[in-house]
């Protein structure tokens, strides 16, 4: 609250944030169950509310990105199952953890999905590491499809090389 010596500058801008404030609080109340309505009415500001919210239902949201965070790191592509599957699986669980408050970087994205594919792409690995590569988890689904070919399940010593511009796929030295 500015001293009545204040410029009226800043006392203008505390009665705007004061408005802004209250505005935020109400959306936040009126966004609630009826009951922690009740127990938040007399917070002053939202910023007290807030707090109050972390304290009540934070250890909630701890436990939940643990879970998903395990899920994610016990996450291996099944023999059969398309990449893409598996990959529309694991950033469904990178999205549920942002939305619980944990930070991954897309670098970081990329580096568990590819640890969690089988041999069957370890030359796409390869590639992927010797030629400084970087995509985006768009990118790196398309990809993954690229290098995936159907015969993998039949045939799993067959060498698969994703080429390097992203244009196709080298089957035992043969674009296809």
């Amino acid at each position: 609250m500015p001293d009545p010596d204040d410029s009226q500058e800043l006392k203008e801008m505390y009665e705007k944030w004061q408005k802004a404030d209250e505005m935020a609080k109400c959306y936040i109340l009126a966004s609630m169950s009826n009951v922690l309505q009740h127990q938040h009415q007399s917070f002053v500001t939202t910023r007290d509310i807030l707090l109050n919210l972390k304290e009540m239902f934070g250890e909630q949201s701890r436990a939940a990105r643990q879970v998903a965070m395990k899920q994610i790191m016990n996450a291996r592509l099944p023999e059969g199952t398309p990449v893409g599957e598996h990959l529309l699986k694991i950033i469904s669980y990178f999205n549920e953890l942002e939305v619980l408050g944990a930070d991954i970087d897309g670098e970081t994205q990329v580096d568990i999905i590819l640890q969690s594919l089988p041999e069957l792409f370890n030359q796409f690995k390869l590639n992927y590491s010797m030629n400084s590569m970087a995509y985006s988890l768009s990118e790196l689904m398309n990809a993954l499809q690229a290098a995936e070919d159907p015969f993998s399940k039949t045939l799993p010593t067959r060498v698969f090389e994703s080429h390097i511009e992203g244009m196709g796929v080298r089957c035992n030295g043969n674009w296809l």
